[in-house]
């Protein structure tokens, strides 16, 4: 509240049978360790509704978004004049390829509320298609998507149309649980129709992909020694080329279970423990290849 700071942080978590979350994670965030461990903290001091299988409670798998905003702001929302001057200036330098000064301008962004993060998730996109790659600009697309299923902070075309970027990158890396969360928001948001006629048999497919026995592959990598995945099928094996993976944590809709991690093995999860993510933890930079089958 004194700095005058705002952010989101969605998280990932299991609760028992007696309502209490366990494993919590930061799946996504705008960054602040102040408001990750506020969230952490927050979901580990509640208690919930446990799931239920049969009529008894399980062990079950959550996800929720936490919001902090400052309330003493919230009359003057958008933009600063300040942040509006550098925004343009990074932008303008990012359309003359002019590097050296999109750094300096880049720099000099002071990010204070939620619609200044959703425009510098936007610029950060654009800078790593210029000079990074495909990963940094998913991150930044996510970042200006911040988790909402409508515009909030960006104007709704240019939020539609940070989606449609986001979905095809997702498509291109092979993170089809992605995907289908992407395509669930578009569908919210409306599509026209000829988008949407571009889109759906991509989506067919992908539904036919998750149920048959084809196989495909996803390069990931671990800069923090820790990585989060939502599962598309139901087989998955990791074959490491950099490093190591020392345990796996399966968070699923209906049960909860860790393991150290064996290279040799090719995982199986039982259709009854519903949607999964899993936790990939070891050391830092590790890079492997995952496959789902």
């Amino acid at each position: 509240m004194r700095q005058g700071t705002e952010g989101w942080v969605e998280l990932g978590f299991m609760v028992d049978p007696q309502g209490k979350p366990f494993e919590i994670t930061v799946i996504r965030s705008t960054g602040s360790k102040v408001f990750d461990d506020a969230a952490a903290r927050a979901i580990a001091q509640s208690t919930f509704e446990p799931g239920t299988l049969g009529g008894k409670p399980i062990e079950s798998g959550f996800e929720m978004k936490y919001l902090f905003y400052n309330q003493a702001t919230r009359a003057s929302v958008g933009a600063s004049p300040t942040f509006v001057r550098d925004y343009k200036a990074l932008m303008s330098a990012m359309a003359s390829g002019n590097r050296a000064a999109a750094d300096a301008a880049l720099g000099r962004l002071k990010i204070r509320n939620l619609y200044e993060d959703a425009y510098f998730g936007l610029a950060t996109s654009v800078y790593a298609q210029k000079w990074g790659d495909e990963a940094q600009q998913l991150e930044g697309l996510r970042r200006a998507i911040a988790e909402e299923d409508v515009a909030h902070y960006l104007p709704k075309d240019m939020f539609q149309a940070a989606l449609l970027t986001r979905l095809k990158l997702e498509l291109k890396t092979h993170d089809y649980a992605e995907v289908m969360k992407t395509w669930r928001r578009l569908q919210k948001l409306g599509v026209d129709p000829d988008t949407r006629a571009r889109i759906l048999p991509v989506i067919d497919q992908l539904k036919k992909l998750r149920t048959d026995d084809s196989r495909y592959d996803m390069v990931e990598q671990m800069p923090e020694g820790s990585l989060l995945v939502h599962l598309f099928k139901r087989h998955f094996q990791a074959i490491v080329s950099d490093g190591f993976i020392e345990q796996v944590k399966l968070r699923c809709d209906k049960r909860y279970v860790y393991f150290n991690f064996d290279p040799k093995l090719e995982y199986q999860i039982a259709n009854a423990d519903g949607n999964c993510s899993a936790e990939f933890d070891g050391a830092r930079g590790t890079k492997f290849k995952l496959v789902q089958y």
